[in-house]
Formats: structure tokens, sequence, C-alpha cells
């Protein structure tokens, strides 16, 4: 499906937290839901996925004001949680 297979989450992989485009033209967004799938299927919880419809990629740079409220916002909560 060229989708990559992802081989190196292990059950103590560090936290992942992924902010991903729907509209991302250079990392198509199923990847980041493999990467979440692994860390699922690896027993490890720590990690969260992220979709923004309307994002493409790097969107954070490019409209950072916009984008940047939403992901100080989820990335304090997260880093609260998994700390």
């Amino acid at each position: 499906s060229g989708v990559p297979k992802c081989g190196v989450t292990t059950g103590s992989s560090p936290p992942c937290l992924i902010f991903q485009g729907i509209q991302d033209g250079l990392v198509p967004w199923n990847v980041s839901q493999t990467l979440k799938e692994a860390y699922k299927t690896a027993n490890n919880d720590a990690c969260a996925l992220i979709l923004f419809p309307f994002a493409g990629h790097a969107n954070d740079i490019y409209f950072s004001g916009h984008f940047n409220l939403v992901f100080v916002y989820y990335m304090e909560r997260f880093m609260y949680l998994v700390h």
C-alpha cells in the first residue's frame, strides 16, 4: 500500500506525539497512523496522533500563529500525562 512497516517500536519506546496534516503532500497521514498502531501493537500507550484536516506539511512554520496555539495546547497536556 506504499506505507512502510514500522519495525523499531517496542514497549519501551519513548513517548510520541504526532501532529499530522491530512493534506500533507510530503508525508501521507497514514504513515503517522502506522506509527501510532505500531505503538499500540507493542503495548505502548505513550503515543498520540492529532490529525489536522486542512493542514499540509510544515504548517506550523508557514502559519505559525494558527497552528502553534494548538501545538502548545496539546503538547503541554501530553507531556503532563506521560511525565
